[in-house]
């Protein structure tokens, strides 16, 4: 296996992640979170005990939505710098430690996007399906049963 990098290590600019947009607008959701955390630090926050947790869930829903992405970043700029110093000092063993962490953090990137995908209001919900083969003799059999097979697989 060889150490040495095709390109230049990968980086997360601020600039290219706080406007992504789609799956993850990080703008908006600090922007709801600032306004949602303003609202707790009202008076009578607590006078409404349901819609008090509410907002309290909201915020931890929050924070868990955007921290990772902030710890990721971390993680990405600190590979940047171990790239660095190992390609100046011509150090294998950190040019393949700093492989090695590249390959965790696409392998946890990808696990975030998915995460993201997967964060909707009603994610968290299970879902029972049913499927009948129906009329149409032996081929709708088949055919309910590749749907069952395709539905257990994913």
């Amino acid at each position: 296996m060889s150490t040495s990098w095709k390109a230049s290590p990968p980086t997360l600019s601020r600039p290219a992640w706080a406007n992504s947009g789609g799956i993850f607008d990080l703008a908006s959701l600090e922007a709801e979170l600032a306004k949602v955390e303003q609202e707790m630090t009202a008076q009578d926050f607590w006078d409404n005990k349901d819609q008090a947790q509410a907002k309290v869930e909201q915020v931890a829903r929050l924070k868990n939505k955007i921290q990772p992405l902030y710890g990721l970043d971390g993680r990405i700029e600190d590979l940047g710098v171990l790239y660095e110093m190992a390609r100046e000092e011509s150090d294998q063993e950190s040019l393949s430690e700093a492989l090695a962490e590249r390959k965790s953090i696409e392998r946890d990137l990808g696990a975030f996007e998915l995460q993201q995908f997967l964060s909707g209001s009603h994610d968290i919900c299970n879902a029972f399906i049913t499927i009948h083969a129906g009329a149409g003799g032996t081929e709708a059999c088949d055919w309910a049963e590749m749907l069952v097979r395709m539905y257990q697989r994913w």
